[in-house]
């Protein structure tokens, strides 16, 4: 994949995310912004981590260690994010 397509699907993302919220943020009170919060962090974390392989691939490991590395990755990086998540509600 050209750098060029990866930063339009970037920006696509990115793009989704603000109407997500914009949509999401028309809940008021806490509860509205719990969801708001939680939905906007889901959808960056998966953004974040599907970046994870891509650059990884470019590295000079065996696919093998780069799906290990991306899933070891993941699996950290949603157990923060979900522990935050019970913390904060």
């Amino acid at each position: 994949m050209d750098t060029l397509g990866l930063l339009a699907e970037c920006s696509i993302t990115f793009a989704g995310f603000a109407a997500v919220l914009s949509a999401l943020r028309g809940s008021q009170g806490p509860r509205g912004s719990f969801r708001a919060w939680t939905t906007v962090s889901q959808g960056l974390l998966t953004f974040v981590l599907s970046l994870i392989p891509l650059v990884l691939a470019r590295t000079q490991l065996s696919e093998p260690d780069i799906w290990r590395i991306a899933s070891g990755t993941g699996a950290l990086a949603i157990s923060v994010v979900w522990g935050s998540q019970v913390w904060i509600h």
